[in-house]
């Protein structure tokens, strides 16, 4: 049997294991599965093993977090490519075209003070949207095509953007 120490949904730093090697071994195996077979469902078969491959390396704990983001942020970008906008993310685009275009070749970074000023003037600006505006600032932004933009997930508009040299 193998129990993790958990005081109100959070872990404790304790583990307790008890049987046969042969019992914990099995028990490892149902666990590594279930998270393998999770980890495929959420990313992929590429990506979800990518991610388990990681989690369960001999690694030094302290760089897995940035290398699961990176693996994690890349499926996501390659998903988002695959996809074309349609809905409300396309009419969502659509209010937001008032002509100014990512241009090919040129570096963008993302400007809250920007960002702020334009949703604003359209009354789309809840209080929430202030954290990843603050984390987006001054960013640089992947443009995908004349119209949109990326930082990690979040969509990102020409006229919340500079260009920098």
């Amino acid at each position: 049997m193998i129990k993790t120490g958990r005081v109100e949904g959070k872990e404790t730093g304790t583990l307790e294991m008890s049987g046969t090697l042969n019992d914990l071994m099995n028990d490892y195996n149902v666990i590594a599965k279930g998270m393998r077979k999770i980890l495929v469902e959420k990313f992929g078969k590429e990506d979800g093993d990518k991610i388990f491959d990681i989690l369960s390396s001999d690694k030094p704990r302290d760089g897995l977090r940035e290398e699961v983001h990176s693996v994690i942020d890349e499926h996501l970008e390659n998903e988002f490519k695959k996809s074309e906008p349609t809905g409300l993310l396309k009419a969502f685009m659509n209010m937001f075209d008032k002509g100014k275009t990512f241009e090919d070749g040129k570096k963008y970074v993302f400007d809250a003070e920007l960002c702020r000023e334009d949703l604003s003037s359209i009354g789309a600006l809840p209080n929430i949207a202030n954290v990843w505006i603050n984390d987006c600032d001054w960013k640089e932004v992947i443009v995908k095509s004349s119209m949109l933009g990326l930082i990690g997930t979040f969509s990102i508009f020409p006229e919340w953007c500079r260009e920098v040299k």
